[in-house]
């Protein structure tokens, strides 16, 4: 589908559950990666400062407090997804369901939003080495819902 004909077909994007589910989904999922991929700048900021423990501990609660709010908004939209997908018409949604919840796992660690996150430098470091192979096929398989909700083949 070329840009003008998208524009000029004159949907709106919230009448289509799964379209606007798996958008918002990808669009917390992206918070929670900007906001995770400032832990690393942060720990250096505290070593390079040598900063006072109350102080560390301040910069690291406030911290914490944002990206816990970011991974329960991008938890809550993997479930949305997850049970708005359960209920499509497509044939890949076993495949996609799989898939999804294979990347959001790498993505967000953990999908539960009751679940303890613990973030280290180590956890850090094996995220970064998973993320950008992750991330690229996580768009590859959003895009693709997203082609099959735009064309019409869901009836949800």
């Amino acid at each position: 589908m070329n840009p003008e004909a998208f524009a000029a077909s004159g949907f709106s994007v919230w009448e289509n559950p799964l379209l606007r589910a798996a958008i918002a989904l990808q669009g917390n999922v992206l918070a929670f990666v900007l906001t995770h991929s400032r832990f690393y700048q942060l720990a250096k900021i505290i070593f390079e400062q040598k900063l006072a423990q109350a102080e560390t501990d301040r910069i690291l609660a406030r911290f914490s407090s944002e990206l816990r709010i970011v991974l329960a908004a991008a938890q809550r939209s993997y479930s949305d997804t997850v049970q708005i997908l359960t209920s499509s018409s497509s044939p890949d949604k076993q495949k996609w369901l799989e898939e999804l919840n294979r990347l959001c796992t790498l993505l967000l660690f953990d999908l539960d939003e009751d679940a303890t996150v613990t973030l280290t430098l180590e956890t850090f470091t094996s995220w970064v080495d998973e993320f950008e192979s992750a991330s690229a096929q996580f768009q590859k398989l959003i895009l693709e819902i997203v082609i099959f909700a735009l064309d019409g083949n869901d009836k949800n």
